[in-house]
């Protein structure tokens, strides 16, 4: 499997362009409702920016996870755990793109989402 462009060195970066409040908003809009196989809101969400910056799978997005320590999760866990978390997802989105947006070059006109569907940004 190719490393994706999401380890550790690039993860600090892209973090710093995530909100503040990551893990209290997770909660709040229940994509987090609980900690178990994802330790955290921050590891929901780099999950879900590997997948959609990649042509992995669920299952292979999982996978990659599991191989980094993000967390100890398989393919439909991955699946209902992003199905459940989009109005957060939406949110977090929201941040980078009220500051100019996300630095990602050949990204046009939004988000994956869980099902392999493009979300267009609203103006």
């Amino acid at each position: 499997m190719q490393p994706l462009p999401l380890h550790d060195e690039d993860w600090e970066y892209v973090r710093t362009l995530l909100p503040a409040d990551l893990e209290e908003s997770a909660r709040k809009t229940n994509a987090l409702q609980r900690c178990r196989n994802v330790p955290d809101a921050a590891a929901l969400i780099r999950m879900a920016l590997a997948y959609a910056v990649s042509d992995l799978s669920l299952k292979d997005v999982a996978a990659w996870a599991s191989a980094l320590e993000v967390a100890q999760i398989k393919g439909p866990g991955l699946f209902y755990r992003l199905r459940e978390a989009e109005g957060w997802l939406v949110l977090a989105d929201q941040v980078p793109q009220a500051a100019g947006g996300w630095p990602v070059q050949g990204c046009v006109g939004g988000s994956r989402l869980c099902d392999g569907t493009f979300g267009a940004r609203q103006k």
